[in-house]
């Protein structure tokens, strides 16, 4: 009986991995140096994404295939980056992170960009990072927050008074996943209404 479940599980997992997704999700690589290049699209093309790397004390590498050679590039000196139409923007404090630009409204919203990275490199939508994965930041050029800090510093802005009622109900979730799900469904209805 034990050998029939480790030969349903082992064959589970090999077809999980063994899926293929229609969609090619695109490495090509483009730089923003500032703000400025990124609001009047002036991106420099590096190369095709072929891996990346990160440390928690923040230094971020991707791995590019320029001129037929696997070159790091060091991200943490650019504003951000674009592979297809998904945009990247540095998070300059802590986290050093790259966050993927989820939408904007009167704030704008991103997610920890490594979760999308691993998707479009090893098809895993995973992080190893345990901590908050989603921000803010009033527009492109201010601090990156992460996203359970606005009740706090926004609770006298009336137009964000449903987005905090929210935040402040999933801060009452057990667990790290369970807060994570809540407050994502925070951003997307806000973002979404």
């Amino acid at each position: 009986m034990k050998e029939l479940i480790l030969l349903v599980l082992a064959l589970t997992s090999i077809n999980v991995f063994c899926q293929d997704s229609n969609y090619q999700k695109s490495k090509e690589l483009y730089i923003y140096n500032t703000y400025e290049d990124f609001k009047n699209k002036k991106d420099v093309y590096l190369g095709q994404i072929s891996n990346f790397s990160w440390s928690s004390w923040g230094k971020n590498k991707l791995c590019a295939i320029i001129n037929s050679k696997e070159v790091k590039v060091n991200i943490n000196k650019y504003w951000g980056f674009r592979l297809d139409d998904v945009f990247f923007r540095i998070n300059k404090s802590s986290p050093r992170i790259p966050v993927l630009i989820l939408g904007s409204s009167e704030k704008i919203f991103y997610i920890d960009g490594y979760f999308y990275l691993g998707e479009i490199l090893s098809g895993s939508s995973s992080s190893s990072r345990t901590t908050n994965a989603l921000f803010y930041s009033d527009d492109f050029e201010s601090k990156i927050i992460h996203i359970d800090k606005l009740p706090k510093y926004e609770k006298n802005n009336q137009s964000l008074s449903e987005i905090i009622n929210c935040i402040n109900k999933g801060k009452k979730r057990y667990g790290y996943q369970a807060k994570f799900n809540s407050y994502y469904k925070c951003i997307d209805r806000f973002l979404n209404d």
